[in-house]
């Protein structure tokens, strides 16, 4: 058996430039190396290396495996490091912190990582249905519904990670898109970012990058990748997904790479969606894969710009109107418990931010990721100040007593939301926000983020305990600049009540939590009933979640289609 042995020390983001914490999600995904001492891969999970196999490669295993703690499924990929190619080893760690970053509903998330002399360990969300190529090649007639679904998703998706990170994918194709419910392909998740690169322009390549099916013409001819790289290949995707066959096919792939660089007039000339399957599919349809199948790079839209096509925007449309009809309470109040946050304190933050990332189960996040997409209205996979005053205005403010949201209060509410400051409210943010407080803060969940915190585990947290932890946050160099001990006494310990010793009890902490999420708020137009309880929760979304699923996307196919030309 490996052994991967745990170093609470490690490389770690470097922090604002003005020498204070921002906490985002990537911060608690722990990292465990060969250097120093304490728990292993078989210690935190259960693995069944012979049963449990989900997919093996040449050099990775990736299994199904069970965290101990939690009882939560999970996946973990196993690389095998390369003893001649150092340069391979650093593209496998460039993937790991890249994933950690990505901090998005419909990018796998990353709970923590391992490695030794010989293996890279990659602990994951484990999706349970598997590679989306199944319901493709399956025999399953995809609706044209479900397609562009599942097309604005990836688009969004694929938007979010030019925009903020401005990493291109470079390995897009069905075996790289994960389902986590048979059902709802909103919740699709990308995964497999060991080809991908950071390219905030066209940029040239010693080699071919990707499947040769999904590679674009400009690929091919000049070894050139960009962000319209991308969309040649969600191009090639939904023209499968619609059809059943790949646009450019043929029996070997020197022959499909020939079809690809002749393949300008037929696109041009839609000579590509002949035969008896196109003639059900919608012009709109037809419209939007010949501009993502252009030739040329340049006419090809941007993923902002393809999220804005006709075919796409009757989705968005199609969403927004049975959460207005079906969602509302839902959507009103993770709206109204945005409000309600108060975490002042960078404990409370970073606590908060910690439960958001690590804590908390696919059903507790599952139905805000609905919400949190529908909000979305640019597709940047993130809130700007502006979905969030359309989202106000849209779901809050049909109630007589409810006024217009200002400037003001809007700013006051990113005061208290955007932890990173950055002008947005990121995912996890949005989850601290808008989940109910008894869901979010659960005794499990505080007691999970205590001890996480309690680096000593002598049931306090003291300013050791907090350097410790914060301080394995930063490079070795930037805690010397940043003096760790002052800040943490000035801008931590301050904030808090602590005891005669200047420590932080459990009780203490709780109701610092407590605190941050059952605050008197500050919207001065909120409803009586600020926080949406479990139980109402519940019966908002009722108890078949299997059957309310199919029933949220039933209702919203029949939107899209109420006006679709064929």
């Amino acid at each position: 058996m490996v052994r991967y042995i745990f170093n609470p020390t490690g490389r770690r983001a470097t922090p604002a430039r003005n020498k204070t914490f921002k906490f985002s999600a990537k911060l608690f995904v722990p990292e465990h190396t060969r250097d120093g001492s304490g728990k292993s891969l078989d210690e935190l999970y259960s693995i069944d290396f012979e049963n449990d196999v989900i997919e093996e490669g040449s050099k990775s295993v990736i299994y199904r495996c069970v965290h101990k703690e939690s009882g939560e499924e999970r996946a973990v990929k196993i690389v095998a490091k390369s003893s001649s190619n150092e340069d391979e080893n650093a593209r496998i760690r460039q993937e790991i912190e890249l994933l950690k970053k990505m901090d998005h509903p419909n990018i796998v998330r990353v709970f923590s990582t391992f490695e030794d002399n010989k293996h890279f360990c990659i602990v994951m969300e484990y999706c349970k249905c598997g590679e989306l190529r199944h319901q493709i090649i399956g025999g399953t007639s995809l609706s044209e519904f479900y397609v562009a679904v599942m097309i604005k998703t990836i688009l969004s998706t694929i938007n979010y990670c030019y925009q903020k990170h401005q990493v291109v994918h470079l390995g897009l194709k069905p075996e790289n898109i994960l389902l986590d419910s048979t059902v709802s392909v909103e919740q699709l998740k990308l995964i497999d970012f060991g080809n991908s690169i950071q390219a905030p322009t066209a940029t040239k390549a010693e080699r071919l990058i990707g499947s040769a099916a999904y590679l674009a013409p400009e690929s091919l001819q000049y070894h050139s990748y960009s962000h319209k790289t991308d969309i040649w290949a969600i191009g090639c995707v939904a023209f499968l997904a619609l059809s059943g066959h790949m646009p450019f096919d043929a029996a070997n792939d020197k022959e499909t790479l020939e079809l690809i660089i002749n393949s300008k007039n037929e696109v041009e000339r839609k000579e590509i969606f002949q035969g008896d399957k196109w003639a059900l599919v919608s012009d709109d349809a037809i419209d939007f894969l010949s501009k993502m199948l252009s030739f040329e790079p340049f006419k090809r839209p941007s993923a902002k710009e393809a999220l804005q096509h006709p075919w796409i925007q009757r989705v968005t449309q199609a969403q927004i109107e049975v959460v207005q009809k079906r969602d509302i309470s839902l959507a009103k109040s993770a709206i109204d418990n945005l409000f309600s946050l108060q975490a002042p304190s960078k404990l409370q933050q970073a606590a908060l931010t910690y439960i958001a990332s690590q804590c908390l189960s696919k059903f507790d996040k599952s139905e805000m990721e609905r919400i949190y997409q529908a909000l979305d209205l640019n597709g940047l996979g993130k809130l700007s100040k502006e979905d969030v005053q359309k989202a106000h205005a849209k779901y809050m403010e049909d109630e007589a007593d409810i006024k217009k949201l200002t400037k003001g209060e809007l700013k006051e509410l990113f005061a208290q939301v955007d932890f990173l400051g950055n002008g947005f409210i990121e995912y996890s943010e949005f989850l601290v926000g808008a989940l109910p407080v008894d869901r979010l803060l659960t005794e499990e969940n505080m007691l999970k983020a205590f001890q996480h915190f309690d680096h000593d585990k002598d049931g306090e947290i003291s300013a050791e305990d907090l350097k410790h932890v914060l301080g394995a946050l930063l490079p070795k160099a930037d805690t010397t600049s940043l003096n760790l001990d002052k800040y943490i006494h000035e801008k931590v310990l301050r904030q808090v009540e602590t005891g005669a010793e200047g420590t932080i009890t459990y009780d203490v902490f709780v109701d610092l939590l407590l605190e941050s999420k059952s605050g008197p708020g500050r919207n001065p137009h909120r409803r009586q009933s600020a926080q949406f309880t479990s139980e109402e929760f519940r019966m908002a979304n009722a108890v078949d979640r299997m059957s309310i699923s199919g029933n949220v996307f039933d209702q919203s196919r029949f939107v899209f289609e109420r006006n679709l030309k064929v």
